[in-house]
């Protein structure tokens, strides 16, 4: 009896096991290793100008592309006044302490006790790690070594987006027609003054009311249609290495292991270290919106964020093509022959692309990557309006060919990056 009831219980883990592959490891199982870049945005607002408070909501509110991991900050809006230059990004960011505040974040640090851990860095990385794995690597150059393998490769990849991001009015119809009503409520008015000075009530009124509606008529007509905006995207990156990384854990690491004469000592060093943390400026990237989009005042909300997500979108896909540095490394999968990734039109993929397939390398406790081949879309998927999640993917996204380079790349955790 105890047998059968062993064969059952092995027949139904390993279903599971199959129904966990075909669903999970079938798209992703070959990608296990892939690692997305971590991204902050921040918004630059020009409070006192027209629908910055609108601006700021709506941002806030936006969610963050999903092809990175969410590394926002307490930093999420910062004011500023006329155009802002490269010079005034760099200063706001080290005014604000935005460099500490994203390596703090890596690292989980609590300001209160001056503790840290490796659990995000753990999680984003792929790897089952625990505290006596940090224990060890704090006496044991391999044991440092090897976080500087999984940590470094993933916090040097920490951008910041900084988005500047103005109104302008494009609605010069909306404007003139504005001014037009506006002109007829002044002499609607003026006729219901001359008609109540002769006694007539009922002319009177009619002018009168027909002045109010041109008022409110003129304070709509302003905006139908009118709403579009500026975007100066700055995109930064957290400058790292493995002399940072051995720092952090010589001078500033505390855990429950940490001596109580040191921790007092290593939180101060810490927190007074002004130096060691900084953004390098990457570069920028303007545009604005193209024909207005809104048609009434109720709509505002909607078309404020629609507008400024698909503005960052823009700026982002822009930034990546021209700083390769920024470039997305996609996952893919092979399915029939055909090679798939969930990348598609929201990601700029389009007819003339093409995509190196990079080969991952450790070298000197860090990945590089080679490129082994090239290949380019043969159907693009329209995946605009579609949020994706990891485990929930389905359908096969964009199905590439080969253009040149190795032929069996399946099955062994390459990643796409598009050529410029």
């Amino acid at each position: 009896m105890r047998r059968i009831l062993l064969v059952v219980f092995l027949i139904n883990v390993c279903s599971h096991l199959l129904l966990a592959q075909s669903s999970v490891g079938r798209h992703y199982g070959e990608v296990e290793e892939y690692r997305r870049s971590s991204l902050c945005l921040i918004l630059l607002t020009h409070r006192g100008t027209k629908y910055a408070e609108e601006i700021e909501e709506q941002f806030l509110r936006m969610p963050l592309p999903e092809r990175y991991n969410d590394h926002n900050i307490s930093v999420k809006v910062l004011n500023a006044y006329g155009k802002v230059s490269k010079g005034d990004v760099e200063y706001m960011m080290q005014k604000n302490n935005v460099a500490k505040e994203l390596v703090q974040k890596w690292f989980n640090y609590n300001p209160v006790s001056g503790r840290m851990d490796m659990n995000l860095i753990h999680q984003r990385g792929g790897y089952n790690a625990t505290y006596a794995d940090v224990k060890r690597a704090e006496s044991t150059e391999r044991g440092i070594a090897s976080l500087s393998e999984e940590g470094v490769d993933l916090i040097q990849n920490t951008f910041v987006l900084v988005c500047d991001i103005d109104y302008y009015d494009k609605a010069k119809t909306g404007r003139a027609f504005s001014v037009l009503l506006a002109l007829g409520a002044a002499y609607l008015d003026a006729n219901a003054q001359e008609q109540q000075r002769k006694g007539n009530q009922k002319a009177a009124q009619n002018s009168q009311l027909a002045a109010s509606l041109a008022t409110a008529g003129s304070a709509v007509a302003a905006d139908i249609g009118g709403f579009a905006v500026t975007m100066r995207a700055h995109l930064l990156r957290l400058k790292w290495n493995k002399n940072m990384t051995k720092k952090m854990f010589s001078n500033y690491w505390i855990d429950e292991d940490t001596p109580v004469g040191e921790v007092a000592r290593r939180k101060a060093a810490f927190e007074n270290d002004k130096y060691t943390f900084q953004l390098e400026y990457i570069g920028k990237y303007r545009t604005r919106t193209g024909k207005t989009v809104f048609k009434s005042r109720s709509e505002l909300d909607r078309v404020i964020r629609n507008v400024c997500s698909g503005t960052v979108s823009k700026s982002m896909v822009n930034l990546a093509k021209n700083y390769p540095i920024f470039k997305p490394k996609t996952p893919f999968f092979c399915k029939d022959g055909k090679i798939c990734a969930y990348i598609g039109t929201k990601e700029g993929v389009k007819r003339g692309s093409k995509y190196e397939i990079l080969e991952p390398k450790k070298k000197n406790g860090e990945i590089k990557y080679k490129s082994i081949g090239v290949v380019v879309p043969f159907s693009i998927w329209n995946n605009v309006g579609i949020r994706l999640d990891r485990y929930n993917a389905s359908g096969d996204g964009t199905i590439f060919r080969r253009d040149k380079g190795k032929k069996d790349i399946c099955g062994k955790g390459y990643l796409l990056r598009e050529k410029k």
